[in-house]
């Protein structure tokens, strides 16, 4: 029976493989290997996604503290449990180091969710090039992203636009989260009267100070979820109570997947510079801000289905001129809730080919 080996270093891989990971064990047909990546210092907030989204124990919980014991950890694992094809999903400093030990070892590798560009001359945007081509197959959310890699060369037959599977994992949650999330009660909301903003910032005190001024503007409740790292810098700072106590500002932890939805689906609006809570907003029919500068990776501004606001001038907006946009259904663009089938069918297409690594010609950027 051909073995699947499954990593999820990140909160983000945990969403994004719920549907194949679920898929792939009621087909029967392979040896799942789920590998629980963790970094120790953000255990918890990681860890909690696998209890809403109904995870089994994992095969191997490869606990690192840097790069090289990460290294190590997967070369151990890959060694003892000889998996005939590795998944990973998304981007992040793991999945790359990940990656690399893999390729390096013959692992033939499927990456999700490839061909997010901007193009721009970031660190965000090297990290995102190097991973599309450390893997020998790329699975892309949507036809900007198969068009994206086939333009910086990527063969073709090692491509497959299969759709999001954020898409897929937010469609099959939002009834549980109706059901059995009870954050609205505890954090005594008024549902459709509160807005929810997210920042990926490490210190976010800029950001919330934006969002805090708008508050009082709008007299409305705005709330924050935060990081254990972004809670710290805000403490640190001596800022943490005073944005609370000054502001109509509710700051709380991450909270699990299905509290993440029910909190996006009972908003009035969404404030982000989050792509992923972006995409996962418009799917649940829900108006987005995205925030100026930020990397609209599922160009969901260019598709018309969300907003762009300036965090400067956030507070001389109306309150009603935070609304839902039109534009393509953004079901349908990224793959009509059912990519996590199509995944199959390409692990199903690939893991009995003899795949070469493609050979990567450096960093793309478009001209300033």
């Amino acid at each position: 029976m051909p073995s699947i080996a499954i990593f999820t270093p990140t909160r983000s891989s945990i969403k994004l493989f719920y549907r194949v990971y679920r898929e792939l064990y009621e087909d029967g047909g392979f040896t799942i290997l789920h590998y629980d990546v963790v970094e120790e210092s953000g255990w918890f907030e990681k860890g909690v996604q696998y209890v809403s989204l109904d995870y089994d124990k994992p095969a191997r919980v490869l606990k690192y503290d840097g790069d090289s014991d990460l290294a190590s950890l997967v070369i151990e694992a890959v060694e003892k449990d000889e998996p005939d094809l590795a998944l990973l999903a998304g981007y992040s400093e793991a999945t790359k180091e990940i990656l690399a030990v893999l390729t390096g070892m013959g692992v033939k590798t499927i990456h999700l969710e490839g061909g997010l560009r901007t193009y721009r001359k970031t660190g965000e945007e090297l990290m995102r090039q190097m991973i599309d081509w450390s893997s020998h197959v790329n699975l892309t959310p949507d036809i900007y992203g198969y068009k994206n890699l086939v333009r910086e060369g990527f063969p073709k037959t090692q491509l497959y636009n299969v759709g999001s599977l954020l898409v897929d994992t937010a469609l099959s949650n939002i009834s549980r989260a109706d059901k059995l999330s009870s954050i609205i009660e505890e954090l005594e909301l008024t549902k459709n009267r509160y807005i929810y903003a997210y920042t990926e910032r490490i210190n976010p005190r800029n950001f919330l100070e934006h969002l805090g001024r708008a508050s009082i503007k709008w007299d409305i409740d705005i709330v924050v979820p935060l990081t254990k790292a972004q809670k710290r810098s805000l403490i640190e700072g001596n800022v943490y109570y005073d944005l609370m106590t000054k502001y109509y500002l509710v700051l709380i932890e991450i909270q699990d997947y299905l509290d993440h939805l029910s909190l996006i689906n009972n908003s009035r609006h969404v404030i982000t510079d989050s792509s992923e809570l972006a995409l996962e907003t418009v799917v649940l029919r829900r108006g987005v801000s995205i925030v100026d500068g930020s990397d609209d990776l599922y160009r969901l501004i260019d598709r018309g289905m969300a907003s762009q606001a300036s965090l400067e001038s956030l507070g001389k907006l109306p309150l009603d001129s935070l609304r839902r946009r039109g534009g393509v259904d953004p079901i349908k663009v990224f793959g009509g809730g059912e990519s996590h089938l199509r995944v199959i069918d390409a692990i199903d297409g690939f893991i009995d080919e003899e795949l070469v690594l493609p050979e990567w010609n450096g960093p793309v950027h478009m001209e300033e």
